[in-house]
């Protein structure tokens, strides 16, 4: 697939165990980007893994340090980067974000969401924490994608909607 430099990278954002990972990167193999998964990323600038950071810092901690690697991460050009699902919690992300490339929503319905080794969706609930966020994912993201059937399906979903972002510019 040939995407137009006019999409520099792209951002894919939602609920914890949505899917961003997983799909982000097949879809950086089909468009021959490079994939980042900003908790890995947030592991190497810190030292320590998400989960772990959380636990010694803090929920607010983490947030100011998942801020800092997002600044980094708009460095980036022709990458799919997989963001945290509470990146949309600090305001000031939104700008970061939109500077760094175009951004996608992937939505899924709550009970099929991954749930394992996720400590802030342990603490509050899925429910709670997509009641805190959802609006934001939508007012945020410059596009939606459901992830509603199988890996292959959203990834062609995916593919077609940059493809045609593509063909709009």
């Amino acid at each position: 697939m040939n995407v137009d430099m006019a999409v520099q990278n792209i951002l894919l954002i939602g609920m914890p165990g949505c899917g961003k990972s997983t799909a982000g990167r097949l879809l950086s193999r089909r468009l021959g980007y490079s994939f980042i998964d900003a908790d890995t990323e947030f592991e190497e600038y810190t030292g320590i893994s998400p989960a772990d950071y959380i636990e010694c810092f803090g929920v607010p901690k983490f947030r100011e340090k998942e801020s800092e690697v997002l600044a980094e991460l708009k460095k980036c050009t022709r990458t799919v980067i997989s963001l945290g699902g509470g990146v949309v919690e600090i305001p000031s992300n939104e700008e970061l974000l939109h500077a760094a490339g175009t951004v996608i929503y992937i939505k899924r319905d709550l009970s099929r969401l991954a749930r394992g080794g996720r400590p802030v969706t342990a603490a509050k609930g899925v429910e709670t924490l997509y009641a805190e966020r959802h609006e934001r994912y939508e007012q945020w993201s410059d596009h939606t994608v459901e992830n509603d059937s199988d890996l292959n399906s959203l990834v062609e979903n995916l593919c077609r909607l940059i493809k045609n972002s593509d063909d709009r510019t």
